[in-house]
């Protein structure tokens, strides 16, 4: 918040930090780190910027990969601290995407663009197992392949974005670029719903009472169109 002494305040947090145990008052370092990257690139010390901002993305792909390499371990307890393994991934890969989708245009806006593409591809990597922000990162990711001049890259996470969820923006957005490259908007639809069911996971064949007191099978609603509709579901 102070913007005038915000660079060595945070020079300070990141040299303290790591003498204080971890505790949920307080930031990760690596948040300090990200914090002092962007206000590197706010006072125009972009080269400093870059160089802190890789640092801190690469620190987190190590503990990524660190993570994944424990889930056979027996100690994985011990490893993941509170948290299970499989909650820290997802809060990782979540911050990994947050924190390309932050870093790719300050590559764009120095004319790194080569460089641009790959953290745009790390982007789309950390998005696939979080699967309620998965949409939303594969459509930004789109947009900043778009944007490097590489619209069947671009097309392409889009028409997975829309395979994950179907979201009328990513619809409309997939019908622009198709209508500006050439291509049928009506295939890439097929596409994607092609993908969503490949994807898809078969319902539990369930039995129930229904509220008037007859029997009902999943089987019985194969071939028709059934509307789910969930409340109190706690």
């Amino acid at each position: 918040m102070d913007k005038a002494d915000a660079l060595p305040l945070l020079e300070k947090a990141i040299a303290e930090r790591p003498k204080h145990p971890d505790t949920l008052t307080m930031p990760d370092l690596d948040e300090l780190q990200w914090s002092y990257a962007r206000s590197l690139a706010d006072a125009g010390r972009t080269d400093e910027a870059l160089k802190w901002s890789m640092d801190v993305i690469a620190g987190t792909n190590h503990a990524i990969a660190e993570l994944e390499s424990s889930r056979n371990n027996p100690d994985e307890k011990r490893l993941a601290g509170a948290y299970s393994v499989d909650a820290q991934l997802d809060r990782l890969r979540e911050r990994l995407g947050d924190r390309c989708a932050e870093f790719i245009p300050l590559l764009l806006k120095v004319g790194r663009s080569n460089l641009a593409l790959k953290y745009v591809a790390m982007q789309e990597r950390a998005a696939i197992p979080i699967l309620d922000r998965r949409p939303e990162l594969l459509a930004s990711a789109a947009q900043m392949y778009e944007k490097l001049g590489r619209t069947d890259l671009a097309m392409d996470g889009l028409v997975r974005a829309l395979a994950a969820r179907l979201d009328g923006a990513t619809r409309d957005a997939i019908a622009a670029l198709a209508a500006r490259t050439g291509r049928n908007a009506d295939a890439l639809y097929r596409r994607a719903a092609a993908m969503r069911s490949k994807s898809a996971t078969p319902a539990y064949p369930f039995a129930l009472v229904t509220d008037d007191g007859k029997p009902m099978r999943l089987s019985d609603l194969k071939g028709r169109v059934v509307l789910v509709s969930f409340f109190f579901p706690t």
